[in-house]
């Protein structure tokens, strides 16, 4: 590391409530800069008590927010599809679903949800 890089440590040591842009102006260089070497020393975040690298936890299922079907529905996905099948292919499941066709398809192959029976 550089003195500046040095110098960017030692004041989220020293003020570590100071914001990234406070850090930045008493330096002399961008909030992105300082965000960087900030992430490389491994320094927390400002704004949580955690590890900036830490990864997040990851959301599988009906725990993504975004989710837009349950496990209920991903079963009975795989037990009524049939492929090219006009009432029970993948075009009419995603229509009932709310889906597109490609969701219904990863479903079935194990591709998406894989973690449910």
């Amino acid at each position: 590391m550089n003195a500046r890089n040095d110098s960017i440590v030692e004041l989220r040591r020293q003020h570590p409530k100071w914001s990234y842009e406070a850090i930045a102006a008493t330096v002399g260089c961008t909030r992105g800069v300082v965000a960087g070497v900030l992430h490389r020393a491994g320094v927390t975040d400002p704004k949580s008590s955690k590890a900036i690298d830490t990864p997040r936890p990851r959301r599988f299922g009906e725990r993504n927010s975004y989710a837009k079907l349950s496990a209920g529905d991903v079963r009975l996905i795989r037990s009524v599809y049939r492929p090219r099948c006009p009432r029970y292919g993948a075009t009419a499941l995603a229509l009932r679903f709310g889906v597109v066709p490609k969701t219904i398809e990863a479903v079935f192959h194990g591709r998406s949800w894989a973690h449910v029976q």
